[in-house]
This record gives C-alpha cells, structure tokens and sequence, in this order.
C-alpha cells in the first residue's frame, strides 16, 4: 500500500510558488463549518492583504453543495474544506481536481478524533491539517502548496493524466450501439496475462467510461486480481461471501453490496477472490454450492452493473469457472503466441465444445503479448484455434510500463495511457463500449480545445483519478 506523505516544509526550489512567478498569488476558497469561528478567525487574519504567505482568500462557502461552484466562479487554486460542513460529499474532492480549466487542489481540515483524514486523501484530498488551526500550521501549507500545485499541474498536461467527464459531456459522448454484458476473461494456461487484461478492461469502463462495472475475481487457483489496483481482500471477499450464502440460505443485493470494495471514487467496485488457495475446495465453493453462488451473484448483480467482468482460473472442471463460462455473454480466451500457450488452447476449444460452451458465438480469442518475432506468425495462431479469428491483439515489448504499473498498484490504462499496450487495451474495451473511442479522442485533444469542438460538432444528446501527490499535516 502506498504510504501518505506527512506535512513537512520543503526547502529549495520547491518553495518558490507557482503563482508567485506568474505575478499572482495562490487563491484559496474557505469551506468551513460555521462553528469553526476560532479557525475562520485564524485564517482570516493571517492570509489578510499583504500576508508573507503568498496566499490570498478567494472566498468563503458555507454550504458544501456550492463549493465547487464557488470555487470555479471565484477562481481559486486550492480549497481548504471541512468535511463536517452541511452538505459535503467526497464527490467534490474529485469534481474540483478535474476542473477542465485547471486542477483545483483541496487540503482537508479535519478533527483529531475521527478517520477523516483517511477518508478524504482516499477522495483525493491532497492532503489534511488538524483543527484546531495555529499559526504554524498555516505556514506549513503556505510551504507545500506551490510544488503541490505546480506537481498538479504538470499531471494534468502529461499523457498519464484521465480525465473524468462530466454528466453533460459522457451524455453527448454515449449514443448507444452498446448493451450491458457479462464478460469473462479466462485461459487454460497460466502466466499469459489473463488477470491484467480482466483488471485493465474494468478499468477503462468504470474509470475512464465511468460506467457501473464490477469486477469478480472467481480464479480458484489464486485471488490476486486486487493487487493490481492496490487493494486489500483479507475480509470482504468472494470466500467470505460464499460462506455467508451457507450460513444463512440466502444473499441479498445489500449483503453482496457489503462485501465488495469500491476502487478509488470511480463507478468501478471489485468482489476480491480468495485469499488462500485451499479455500478452492472448500464446499462454501465447490459442488452444487459453488455453482449456486455465481448463478445468485448473477441474478442479483446484472440488474445493477452495465459490464461484469470476470477474472477465472485456469481449471474449466471447477465449479465455479464451470459455470461463469455457461452465464457469461462472452468468453475471451486468452493466449500467447508460444506454442505451450496455443497447445493448451487447442486442447480447451475440444473440451469446451464437449460441455456446449461454444455455441452462439460467445468465444473470443485475445492474443496478448503477440510480437512477429517470436516465431509463430498470426496464420498459425488461428491454426493451432481450430480456425478461430483472432478478436483483439494486444503487443509484447511493452513490459516496462505493465511492470512498473502492477508494483505501482494502478492499471496501465490508468498509469500510461499512451503507452502501446495500454492502446491495445483500450480498443479491446472500446468492442465493448464503442464510445470509449470518443473517450479517448476527447482526451487526446484536450489540450487544443478538442472539447469545445467536439460538443459544437454533437448538439444533442444520444441515448444509451488520479489525484495528485498527497500530504499529510
């Protein structure tokens, strides 16, 4: 897990401030609640005109639904907001980050008694200082907020930046031509990637296409599709879910709701997979009983999401894989192009086809980590599948980025964006949600007013997080 940075006063060039060389101070809106009198005292009379702080009050919002309007109407930079101000919600903490003008930061101002501070860096605060507020603290984030905006910034115009859209723009951008899906991504031999593309495609529809996915993760050979999105599953997993189901005969919508884990403040939420191996065999998941588990999950899922994406194991006699590969509306086998890869392959098509699980046209075949000089060519991937198309390939020699993405604990669609693996990805997602292709493009060219443009040229509607660095204090 990545570990919060404390508040400390940088020294060097790291406290000159941004706005300071632009001629302009850092404007700062006050959302803060209204018995907070001693702090709103304290801030209103140490950033006055003239402060040595290089800040300078944007305005004061009393109520928590107006202060991302405030704070775009009065032009602030940061926004110092208490979490006990009437109307809050940590909605706005990302509302304010992805301004399309310019990052607006926010910095917590909470209790000592409580976990708000967790909860709000967990939003995107860019960090929290303690009530109640003393002079010295003030001047400790009168020392962080230049490098924290000018970092801020410098994210917003790299390529690894994502932006969220408005309702407004996703309505224009979502026409239709897409249907809610149940997807599975399995293959018969280990190491080929299955897991990253499973946790890669949710990613690019619930956090890039901010449409409702859940991820499942039901790999019998091993749960670990969390830690490519750096979460923890020691108690809210598909296990503990399953063992609810035998204790009680039943499961809700709000008991699974219980048990799964939202990533970040996106509208993607994950059903962790088991967290010790032996649990496979367990009879909460084996038999009868793990087979009733993913058809009740499923009644009482689909309802609710727009794409369920399963992550499965390697095993097709397992119960539980068994049955995704009979419920789900499409199967990405996935494969690379060696031949251990496509013999597995070859030999899972006949037993899938014994268990009629490639009728209707479900199967789709993903190659990943295909490069032309590993020695089979494309030709001879689709022999070895008994004549399959290949559906998506995704290249090799990208490794680097998957890499360093998978120990960062973020998908690659999110980390790099413009990496080439991360466009394979996310022209497979786009088979699955086509605007994501209009997504992509409005992305591309914010920075030359692509938006402007794009909303002139779509007049009507059609049917159908990064934060930046945080501190402590």
């Amino acid at each position: 897990m990545k570990a919060r940075q404390e508040l400390t006063t940088p020294s060097g060039e790291e406290a000159r401030p941004l706005r300071q060389a632009q001629g302009r101070h850092l404007r700062v809106l006050l959302a803060i609640d209204l018995e907070a009198v001693s702090d709103m005292q304290l801030l209103m009379g140490e950033l006055q005109a003239g402060n040595p702080y290089h800040l300078e009050i944007a305005g004061i919002a009393r109520e928590g639904t107006v202060v991302y309007q405030d704070a775009v109407e009065k032009g602030a930079d940061v926004v110092l907001l208490s979490p006990t101000i009437p109307g809050y919600s940590p909605e706005v903490v990302q509302r304010l980050y992805h301004y399309e003008e310019h990052p607006i930061l926010t910095v917590a101002l909470v209790p000592t008694v409580g976990d708000w501070a967790v909860t709000m860096e967990k939003a995107g605060a860019m960090g929290h200082l303690t009530t109640p507020l003393s002079p010295e603290s003030i001047s400790r984030l009168a020392a962080m907020l230049p490098p924290a905006v000018r970092d801020a910034y410098g994210y917003r115009t790299s390529d690894k930046y994502v932006p969220r859209l408005s309702p407004e723009v996703a309505q224009i951008v979502d026409r239709g031509g897409w249907r809610r899906q149940t997807v599975a991504f399995w293959a018969p031999s280990g190491g080929v990637g299955k897991t990253t593309l499973s946790v890669n495609v949710a990613a690019a529809l619930g956090v890039i296409a901010n449409k409702r996915t859940l991820l499942i993760d039901t790999d019998m050979n091993k749960g670990d599709a969390h830690l490519l999105l750096d979460l923890e599953g020691e108690e809210k997993n598909v296990y503990a879910l399953a063992k609810q189901l035998v204790t009680f005969g039943n499961v809700t919508p709000l008991d699974v709701k219980r048990f799964l884990t939202p990533y970040r403040r996106s509208n993607l939420s994950v059903l962790i997979g088991i967290p010790q191996t032996w649990m496979a065999s367990d009879a909460s998941l084996a038999g009868e009983q793990g087979m009733r588990l993913i058809k009740n999950l499923l009644e009482l899922t689909e309802p609710a999401y727009d794409f369920i994406v399963f992550d499965l194991g390697q095993t097709y006699n397992h119960p539980v894989h068994l049955t995704v590969l009979q419920q789900a509306d499409l199967i990405f086998l996935v494969v690379n192009s060696t031949v251990t890869s496509l013999y597995a392959g070859h030999k899972a098509l006949g037993a899938l086809r014994q268990a009629g699980l490639l009728e209707g046209d479900r199967l789709r075949v993903v190659v990943n980590k295909y490069h032309p000089r590993h020695g089979i060519s494309r030709r001879e991937v689709q022999d070895a599948l008994e004549g399959l198309p290949t559906f998506a390939e995704i290249a090799a020699g990208e490794n680097q980025e998957v890499t360093i993405a998978l120990n960062d604990g973020e998908p690659v669609v999110l980390a790099d964006g413009k990496a080439q693996v991360a466009q394979d990805i996310l022209q497979l997602s786009a088979a699955l949600y086509p605007p994501l292709a209009d997504i992509r493009e409005l992305q591309a060219g914010k920075k030359s007013g692509f938006l402007e443009r794009f909303l002139r040229l779509r007049p009507s509607a059609g049917s159908g997080h990064r934060s930046g660095q945080a501190f402590g204090g």
